[in-house]
C-alpha cells in the first residue's frame, strides 16, 4: 500500500537490550532511510514503553495493532502482539471502536465530507481510503481479523463485499498513485 509521496514509520521495538547497541542501529537506521528517499517517521521504544503509549493514546494502539515485523527478534514482537490482543480483550476495543468512528464522521471537515465534491482528496475524503482503514481498524480492534480474508473466514463479510471493497480499493490506489 506504499503510494508515492507516502511515508514509512518505523518502530525499532527492543526489550532487554543494552542502550549503546539501540542508539548505534538507531543513528545508522534513521539516515539511511532518508538517504534512500523516504519521508520516515522514526521511534525506538522499549516494548513497555510502547504498551504504556498505546494505553493512552488511540494513534500509538493503532500502529500497533497494525504492525508488522520487519526483521529481529519474533519473541519480542509476539509478546507486543499478545499484549495488544490482551488490551483489545480487557474492554479496550469498545473504547477505540467508538473513538475511531467518531473521529472519523464528527469530526470529519466539511470539505471533506461531500462524496459528490469533484476533485476529492482520495486518502481522506468520505468514501475514501481512510474510510476503508477506519472499518479495518475497527474489524481489527473488535475481532482481531489481519486480513480481508479473515473477515471473510469469521463470516464477517461475505465473499461478494470482499470483492466489491477490493475492486473499491483498487481504483482508490490506482487514482491516488496516477495523481501522484
Amino acid at each position: 500500500e506504499l503510494s508515492p509521496h507516502s511515508d514509512l514509520d518505523v518502530c525499532l521495538l527492543y526489550e532487554d537490550a543494552p542502550e549503546a547497541d539501540i542508539e548505534q542501529l538507531s543513528n545508522y537506521l534513521v539516515p539511511f532511510l532518508w538517504d534512500t528517499g523516504f519521508m520516515v517517521g522514526f521511534a525506538t521504544r522499549s516494548l513497555e514503553e510502547s504498551l504504556e503509549l498505546a494505553r493512552d493514546d488511540s494513534e500509538a494502539f493503532t500502529s500497533l495493532l497494525e504492525s508488522r515485523l520487519l526483521t529481529g527478534n519474533s519473541m519480542t514482537f509476539a509478546r507486543m502482539k499478545l499484549s495488544i490482543r490482551e488490551m483489545r480483550f480487557g474492554g479496550m476495543a469498545r473504547d477505540y471502536v467508538q473513538l475511531k468512528v467518531r473521529e472519523r464522521y464528527e469530526d470529519l471537515a466539511p470539505e471533506l465530507s461531500d462524496l459528490f465534491n469533484p476533485e476529492p482528496d482520495v486518502k481522506r475524503n468520505a468514501g475514501g481510503l481512510r474510510d476503508f482503514h477506519t472499518a479495518f481498524w475497527i474489524l481489527m480492534a473488535s475481532y482481531g481479523t489481519t486480513s480481508l480474508d479473515d473477515a471473510v473466514n469469521q463470516g464477517l463479510v461475505s465473499a461478494d463485499e470482499q470483492l466489491q471493497v477490493a475492486e473499491a480499493l483498487d481504483f482508490i490506489w490506482r487514482v491516488r498513485n496516477e495523481l501522484h
